[in-house]
């Protein structure tokens, strides 16, 4: 019977109700044991691969910069807790407006407006 978590991920039972993700086992069962801490991550980017040459071991850091490194990054109109479309971010951005009159309109803070002018939402923009 094959095995997969929620998040796509193969699971491998190690008997008495404890389970490992199949990827990590197959990455062990090449090359040792992975240091406490430590993630395996798919140079593939496939959750459900489990060939040990696809594996390399990082921190979650090292995930996170891979993520964005390769475009798997939800940014903008994507990222699920955006209130604003990207032609609004940028009408913010470049906006002479003032910061209270922008908030107003589109429904956000003014730290959230003072945050993509300085680049530091929207960064993509």
């Amino acid at each position: 019977m094959k095995k997969v978590n929620h998040r796509g991920y193969g699971m491998t039972c190690l008997g008495k109700g404890s389970n490992l993700s199949a990827h990590r086992a197959s990455y062990e069962s090449k090359y040792g044991v992975i240091p406490d801490g430590m993630m395996a991550l798919h140079i593939c980017d496939i959750s459900s691969c489990v060939n040990p040459d696809h594996i390399f071991i990082g921190t979650q850091q090292d995930n996170m910069t891979d993520k964005v490194l390769k475009g798997r990054q939800a940014n903008g109109e994507k990222h699920g807790m955006s209130k604003l479309k990207e032609f609004e971010a940028k009408e913010i951005k470049y906006s002479e407006e003032k910061t209270s009159k922008l908030a107003l309109r589109f429904n956000c803070s003014p730290v959230m407006i003072r945050q993509i002018r300085q680049g530091k939402y929207w960064k993509h923009i």
